[in-house]
């Protein structure tokens, strides 16, 4: 026999079974449970008796999301395909270079002293200007290797820590202080994930993951919250309003990026 955490541990550790949601149906109410079954990956917790009418509203919305996120992967895919072109681009000219810098090696054994020292200035300069130019590929590429953050978090050196070390790791950062601002930012960014703190003033986290999830063109976006407050009343509250994740301050940077990595590879396997 297996219960419904084993089974939900299988489903959630194959790559071709991983992208499957999972609702988990049980008289077990306590909220230990629901964290761990959500944390586990579970898209939702449905107490018994069912409430059948819900159950099939859920399910609807659930398949909707999954049509509007098909359309959103398609776009990261076709963004990866423009920044492997670029690669091959950049290979396709190097080799080109020194196709030219041997012919032109080989003609330089004739020319005088003089020349030759000019020739050389060029070659080093020219060298030079290739050298950087793959260095801004490079740095444009991981940029875009693991997509977009949008962090909300009032608090500056926690912004300037966060935007050093997740760009240092391929993740493009965009730092919003003020949650008024927020929605405008995701609006015309459209990033794959946003880091949200909870305690901020004018808006707290939950008014700003509420918002995001009540809106068609952002609610497919993966909300990871941040906070010092670690009750089991608040995860469950923050997971059942539609979070990814909740992660507690200090932040573990490192994890975090394994984490949001993790997260972007699963979205490019569905």
């Amino acid at each position: 026999n297996m219960n419904g955490f084993e089974v939900l541990s299988q489903i959630k550790s194959r790559k071709d079974l991983c992208g499957i949601k999972v609702l988990i149906g049980s008289a077990r109410n306590s909220d230990k449970d629901r964290i761990t079954l959500l944390e586990m990956g579970a898209a939702d917790f449905i107490a018994k008796p069912y409430n059948i009418r819900q159950m099939i509203n859920k399910i609807k919305n659930m398949h909707k999301h999954d049509m509007e996120e098909g359309i959103h992967k398609n776009k990261i895919i076709h963004s990866d395909k423009k920044n492997i072109s670029k690669k091959i681009d950049v290979r396709k000219e190097d080799t080109i270079n020194r196709s030219f810098s041997n012919a032109e090696n080989k003609e330089n054994k004739s020319l005088p002293k003089k020349i030759e020292k000019d020739y050389h200035v060029k070659k080093r300069k020219k060298n030079n200007e290739n050298v950087e130019n793959n260095k801004d590929v490079k740095k444009e590429n991981e940029a875009q290797n693991f997509g977009t953050i949008v962090v909300i978090d009032d608090d500056d050196s926690t912004q300037k820590i966060i935007a050093l070390k997740f760009k240092k790791s391929g993740i493009n950062v965009v730092s919003v202080t003020d949650p008024l601002m927020a929605l405008d930012v995701l609006e015309k960014i459209k990033p794959n994930f946003v880091l949200l703190d909870l305690m901020m003033p004018k808006m707290n986290g939950f008014e700003v993951l509420s918002q995001i999830k009540s809106r068609s063109d952002l609610c497919d976006i993966k909300v990871l919250i941040g906070s010092a407050r670690n009750s089991d009343k608040d995860r469950i509250t923050l997971l059942e309003m539609g979070a990814t994740e909740f992660i507690a301050k200090p932040y573990n940077i490192k994890q975090m990026i394994k984490r949001i990595k993790s997260l972007f590879k699963q979205d490019l396997i569905k």
